[in-house]
């Protein structure tokens, strides 16, 4: 292969498309290439109804561009908790939508509770277009409706580390409890040092009694996230980000090319040692009302205690 053969498919390969065309043209090398649009997208029934049951605590994120499905395993060590980075248009609040439905069908309200704090909506309605978490606030599993208030954030950080040390001294594990926070950076503006501390401790031993954190950010660069905090969070997800330094900053890799992505779903993975790319799912409005109702229509009967007379 010639110095201009291998240099043109390291160049397709970085950018991830088909084909290029370097050439000459007034004394300068010229490079073009067809930026590749959105992956089509696909829904998260779809992808579940062709997957075998997944196991607990186990959350389908997407299909790998070799069609293979890319797996969440909340149980593992390389990936305990998760962090979701990405610029706007992304697809981070689509894919915590799927990963919150994805956890609900596959385990029931018995073993699973979840929490979802949705921060990028303190910013206003302009800041928040399309669907929302809030939209999977009839899920059995959720210990509260979705949460946007930043001081009803904090309280709920505090019941997390507060239920931490109290399964830590009683050695509890279950039922696992999710907390799922969209654009995790603005805690801080609320709850300041609280909320990097309260954060930093739940990530650091909250695993270990079943408390597992599921974060997005918009600013992986804020200052915020520091390099202790992500130093906690191995397991990434990286939408398209607006340059090499903001890809190196989310994704912990000096090469994941994230700034090349296609945005809409089009996603990264590190999960332990692995890189893939791959697309999101998302949850259609189908996929919620039959999500949904499959939920309700099996859920098991809790038993309340009657006031004694």
């Amino acid at each position: 292969m010639s110095l201009m053969q291998g240099l043109k498919q390291e160049l397709m390969t970085t950018l991830r498309v088909q084909d290029v065309r370097l050439h000459r043209q007034d004394g300068r090398w010229r490079l073009e290439w067809q930026r590749p649009s959105a992956p089509a997208g696909l829904s998260l029934l779809t992808l579940l109804n062709d997957l075998p049951s997944l196991p607990p605590l186990t959350a389908a994120l997407g299909q790998a561009d070799d069609g293979q499905p890319v797996l969440l395993d909340l149980r593992s060590d390389p990936s305990p908790h998760l962090l979701v980075a990405g610029g706007p248009a992304a697809g981070k609040t689509t894919l915590l939508r799927a990963i919150a439905l994805s956890l609900a069908l596959s385990n029931p309200q018995a073993q699973l509770q979840m929490l979802l704090l949705e921060l990028a909506g303190v910013r206003g309605p302009a800041a928040r277009r399309g669907p929302a978490l809030a939209d999977l606030n009839d899920l059995p599993h959720l210990l509260a409706p979705a949460i946007s208030d930043p001081s009803e954030a904090m309280e709920a950080l505090r019941f997390l580390v507060s239920e931490m040390a109290y399964r830590r001294e009683q050695n509890l594990t279950t039922p696992a409890i999710i907390t799922l926070i969209d654009d995790v950076a603005d805690l801080w503006p609320a709850g300041g040092e609280e909320a990097g501390q309260a954060l930093s401790q739940l990530l650091q031993r909250g695993a270990a009694v079943g408390i597992h954190l599921v974060l997005s950010t918009s600013r992986p660069t804020a200052a915020v996230l520091g390099h202790t905090f992500k130093t906690l969070l191995p397991a990434r997800v990286v939408g398209r980000v607006a340059d090499a330094r903001e890809a190196r900053t989310a994704s912990g890799r000096l090469h994941s090319q994230a700034e090349f992505l296609a945005g809409k779903g089009d996603f990264a993975a590190i999960l332990g040692d692995k890189l893939v790319y791959f697309q999101g799912v998302f949850v259609s409005d189908h996929d919620l009302a039959a999500g949904l109702q499959h939920l309700h229509r099996h859920r098991k009967n809790v038993l309340v205690a009657g006031v004694l007379t």
